[in-house]
C-alpha cells in the first residue's frame, strides 16, 4: 500500500523530534549549531480570525491588506532558537500514467509560505523507493532542479527515498560525494551520533538581504512591513495556534 503525504509528515515528525541535529544555515550565513525540533503538521495561518485582525491593526496596518488564510502547511519546524521553517512535502510515485507528480507541483505552495513570515521554506521531495529505481529518481531530480535553480535562494529542496510500509517507513536522504550519488539512512547527513541538515534559502521579506552579485533585492517597504508583522504574530502566538488544533 502506498504512502500519503500525511503518512510521510508523521514519519518525519517522529524522526525529527527524537534526536538532535547539526544545522548548517548557509542562507543567513550563521555558524553551525546543534538543535532539536518541535514539529507541527498540517497547520494553517488563520488570518481571517479576529485575534489576527486585532494584532494587524495594533501595528498600524490597514485591515484591507490582510492576506487570505494560508492553506494547510504540511510541516512546520521550530528549533531551539525559535527559528520557524515551513516545509511542503511532495510525494513522487509511480502511477498507471507514469511518474507523478509534476515537476512544478509544490513550488507555488512553498513560495507562498514566504509571505507568511517563515524564516525559511523548503520542498522535501520524497520518492517511492519501493517502486522507483535510482536512475528514475536521479532523472526526476535533474529535471526538477533545472526548474528550481533560479529560485534556489528562496526555496530549499531535499531529496528522500521512502521505503518500507506505513507502519514501518524507512527514510533515506540523498547525498552527493566525490564518488557520486548515494543514500544515507535518516534525515540529513550522518555526523557521528547525530545528523547534519543544511538550509541555503532565506526570506527576503524579513530583513535587508543581498543577492550573490552584491545587488540589493528591491522590496517595497509596505510589503516587508506586512510580512514582518505576520512573522511577529506567529512568533508570539505559535504555542497557542500550533497546539490548539489536533494534528491529523
Amino acid at each position: 500500500m502506498s504512502f500519503s503525504e500525511r503518512d510521510l509528515g508523521k514519519a518525519f515528525k517522529t524522526e525529527l523530534e527524537k534526536g538532535k541535529f547539526i544545522l548548517n544555515d548557509q542562507g543567513y550565513g550563521q555558524k553551525e549549531y546543534v538543535t532539536s525540533f518541535k514539529v507541527y503538521l498540517n497547520k494553517q495561518v488563520h488570518t481571517e480570525r479576529m485575534k489576527f485582525k486585532q494584532f494587524w491593526q495594533e501595528h498600524n496596518l490597514d485591515i484591507k491588506d490582510i492576506p487570505p488564510p494560508q492553506p494547510e502547511i504540511d510541516m512546520i519546524l521550530v528549533d531551539n532558537f525559535d527559528i520557524m521553517r515551513a516545509v511542503e512535502i511532495k510525494w513522487i510515485r509511480v502511477t498507471k500514467k507514469g511518474i507523478s507528480s509534476s515537476y512544478y507541483r509544490g513550488l507555488d505552495q512553498a513560495l507562498a509560505y514566504l509571505s507568511f513570515g517563515f524564516h525559511q521554506v523548503a520542498l522535501w521531495c520524497c520518492f517511492d523507493g519501493n517502486a522507483l529505481t535510482d536512475k528514475e529518481i536521479n532523472e526526476y531530480y535533474d529535471a526538477f532542479n533545472k526548474i528550481r535553480t533560479p529560485i534556489q535562494w528562496f526555496v530549499d529542496s531535499t531529496y528522500f527515498k521512502i521505503q518500507g510500509s506505513r507502519e514501518k517507513p524507512r527514510i533515506e536522504t540523498e547525498v552527493f560525494t566525490p564518488s557520486g550519488r548515494g543514500w544515507q539512512p535518516g534525515i540529513g547527513i550522518p555526523q557521528g551520533s547525530t545528523y547534519r541538515i543544511g538550509w541555503k534559502s532565506l526570506n527576503p521579506f524579513l530583513r535587508l538581504v543581498y543577492s550573490p552579485t552584491g545587488e540589493p533585492w528591491v522590496i517595497k517597504p509596505e510589503i516587508r512591513r506586512q510580512v514582518e508583522v505576520i512573522h511577529q504574530f506567529l512568533k508570539e502566538q505559535k504555542t497557542g495556534i500550533w497546539n490548539k488544533a489536533k494534528e491529523h
